[in-house]
């Protein structure tokens, strides 16, 4: 089977009042033709159908319940349990694009590549109740981290094991609530590093629930909530000028291991497998060093130290490069945990400015990107010992478990 990869599972997207440019989430998955669900209240759905087509829509059975996004995403929970699926993702609606962390960069990439190769590494494993992707903001270009966060919060891009028998409740602070109930009952959750969820900041945007939980002492109350939710468990400090929760021990109290599922053995996997995917240039000029070596290199070759060392005031400037699926039949990719390569020390890092175009068609002169697949197929639920996925991560370190 060829073609784009596409999550297996159903991917839900919880809105209300973005239903303009605001709504970041929904555009970006149509423009990577990745299916979703775009959830929304009744006396909404109009403005929705006429942005984003009625065909993706799902309109909730209430509207206005002042109880932020909770109801929601019960609602979306109950929703693909019902149609029988093992896992839903759930995403907040102002995240710009995926990310993809290859050689200290974080790359824009194909959301359905990255969606599917995150579900095939949590369905190696039997007790993962809860995996999701890391916020860009939180891991700088040049950093060494590992692929993925274990036993942690994970928050507004999440993949949800439909069995488990907790639910989202409360008003505030939900994602923190429900990773605490997964953690304190031995189950594990996965934070990516990986692959990236580029999100707006909170209170940046009009819509959403913001006029309803953040306004006023808004934030004092959702921090107050979930140290009564949670006693000797979570503590109100204050942080970032504002008030905000912190969880006893940095999460480190929660080590549940993870356990892989019989008949997976990561000692077989190969070590790099990118799974098609390639990079590729969507500008006319690339003045980085770095960015013109992993052009060369992809797939497992590190950038060389002269390339980090000529750098200079030319870092990786946003959108310069793209990372997009390749059209490689199934039964040609080999097995492996994720994609990645060989670590390297970056000396400095330089950010660049934000971009003015997250995804789309080729932007200005001087842009990079990967072009999408014409055909768009599913990949296959992966056979016990076989799935498509790699051994590390952009930074090389190993995701055995």
């Amino acid at each position: 089977m060829s073609g784009k990869p596409v999550p297996r599972y159903p991917v839900y997207v919880i809105s209300k009042g973005r239903w303009g440019k605001e709504g970041l989430t929904a555009r970006f998955l149509q423009a990577d033709r990745t299916p979703f669900t775009l959830v929304v209240e009744p006396q909404e759905a109009d403005q929705y159908a006429a942005s984003f087509g009625r065909d993706c829509l799902a309109v909730l059975p209430f509207s206005n319940l002042g109880l932020g996004s909770i109801p929601a995403r019960n609602f979306c929970w109950e929703h693909a349990k019902a149609a029988g699926h093992e896992r839903h993702w759930i995403f907040d609606d102002n995240i710009h694009c995926l990310k993809r962390r290859y050689q200290g960069k974080r790359i824009p990439c194909d959301s359905g590549y990255a969606l599917a190769t995150c579900e095939t590494f949590v369905d190696r494993y039997q007790n993962i109740g809860i995996a999701g992707l890391n916020y860009e903001m939180f891991v700088i270009n040049g950093s060494r981290i590992p692929p993925f966060y274990l036993n942690v919060h994970v928050y507004s891009a999440l993949l949800i094991l439909n069995a488990l028998p907790y639910r989202w409740r409360g008003r505030y602070n939900e994602d923190t609530d429900l990773c605490l109930q997964v953690l304190s009952n031995g189950w594990c959750t996965v934070l990516f590093n990986a692959f990236l969820a580029f999100k707006a900041r909170t209170m940046t945007m009009k819509g959403g629930n913001s006029a309803d939980l953040y306004t006023g002492d808004g934030r004092l109350k959702m921090a107050r909530s979930l140290e009564r939710q949670w006693p000797g468990v979570v503590r109100t400090e204050r942080r970032y000028d504002r008030p905000q929760h912190v969880v006893k021990g940095s999460w480190s109290g929660f080590d549940t291991p993870l356990k892989l599922k019989d008949g997976i053995d990561l000692a077989s996997l190969p070590k790099v497998d990118e799974r098609g995917s390639r990079l590729v240039q969507v500008s006319g000029t690339v003045k980085s060093p770095t960015v013109r070596a992993m052009l060369s290199g992809f797939g497992g070759v590190p950038v060389p130290e002269q390339a980090l060392a000529q750098d200079g005031d030319h870092g990786l400037q946003q959108d310069e490069i793209r990372e997009v699926p390749g059209i490689a039949p199934i039964a040609e990719v080999p097995e492996q945990a994720l994609p990645g390569s060989e670590p390297h020390q970056v000396s400095r890092v330089h950010l660049g400015k934000p971009p003015r175009r997250q995804h789309g068609p080729i932007g200005k002169a001087g842009r990079i990107q990967v072009k999408l697949p014409e055909e768009r197929q599913q990949f296959p639920e992966p056979v016990q010992g076989q799935s498509p996925l790699a051994g590390v991560d952009g930074d090389g370190a190993s995701v055995g478990g």
